[in-house]
């Protein structure tokens, strides 16, 4: 958190500078104008002043959006030179330049939105938790491949089954599944590859810059499991060796190509062999966390294989 001294206005304000420090309204508003402004919707100086306010609890009146829209956008950025001062502090670090190109740093474990209702017909579809921690290894393996589908086409129908596979309807008889001692503990649609055209019809309605949103944050929850550290009740773990290929994101909504779909299909395959989950259907419903351990488990042991058996030199 910052905190900023208006002197004008006796006040002493605090300030969130990341977007994990936002609350998820503050969240969801200043991703939005960061989409727009990263793909050039909105000036800078728009987007430092809706940012700077929103982040600040600066609420707009009607008569100042009427003189607003009265004197132009040039007597509003002279109006709010002072903000438009504050917030190039505020907001340095919700941006990040990469090979002369900005792109947004939307590092937060926490979804763009929570919910979305994209038509007024359509069913509001609901985010994964933080960090991705209730998605399966079958959600996340049809996210990566259609992710990666989506950057080799450019086609929406790839983007939208993405999306898709994130982002669900609330499942059926919730509260009765809720109810049961044998819960599961997902709330969202049991996910089904089989109804993803259906699911991905709805995801499609959302705007662009929500799409784009999911994407950014799918790819700093794989960085951050690549590049952190996750914990358990009993220890702490480094997955950085289960990811061989990097998922930064580039220009704000595209990530670099995640580790291969066909890879994520081969550790499935393995892993089902073993049994110990299961068949293959039952070892993709397994939660996508479970899997990350029971790879990282047999790497260890690999290794550690290696070492004990690895002729001596002399």
């Amino acid at each position: 958190m910052n905190t900023l001294e208006i002197p004008s206005k006796n006040l002493l304000v605090n300030v969130p500078s990341t977007f994990d420090e936002m609350t998820a309204a503050q969240r969801e508003y200043v991703l939005r104008q960061t989409v727009f402004y990263t793909n050039a919707h909105i000036s800078k100086e728009t987007w430092l002043i809706n940012c700077f306010f929103a982040l600040a609890n600066i609420k707009r009146t009607a008569k100042t959006r009427f003189l607003e829209k009265l004197y132009g956008p040039a007597w509003v950025v002279e109006k709010n030179c002072n903000a438009i001062i504050y917030a190039e502090t505020i907001c340095a670090d919700l941006l990040a330049v990469n090979n002369g190109q900005l792109e947004i740093n939307y590092d937060s474990a926490h979804p763009p939105f929570t919910k979305a209702k994209p038509s007024l017909w359509a069913p509001a579809i609901h985010a994964p938790q933080s960090s991705l921690s209730d998605i399966t290894f079958g959600e996340f393996r049809s996210a990566v491949a259609e992710m990666n589908d989506y950057f080799s086409s450019k086609d929406d129908y790839h983007l939208n089954r993405f999306v898709a596979c994130l982002y669900r309807p609330k499942r059926k008889q919730l509260k009765k599944h809720m109810a049961s001692d044998n819960f599961d503990g997902h709330t969202r649609a049991l996910f089904n590859e089989n109804k993803l055209d259906h699911w991905a019809s709805i995801a499609a309605k959302l705007h662009p810059w929500q799409k784009i949103a999911v994407l950014l944050w799918f790819s700093s929850c794989i960085q951050t499991l690549k590049t952190g550290e996750i914990t358990l009740p009993d220890r702490t773990l480094s997955l950085e060796c289960l990811f061989p290929e990097p998922a930064k994101a580039s220009k704000g909504d595209k990530p670099k190509k995640d580790p291969s779909d066909a890879g994520w299909q081969k550790v499935l395959t393995t892993i089902a062999k073993e049994g110990l989950f299961g068949n293959v259907a039952s070892t993709d419903r397994q939660n996508l966390y479970t899997i990350l351990v029971h790879m990282y488990d047999v790497h260890q042991n690999n290794l550690e294989l290696e070492r004990k058996f690895k002729p001596k030199t002399k």
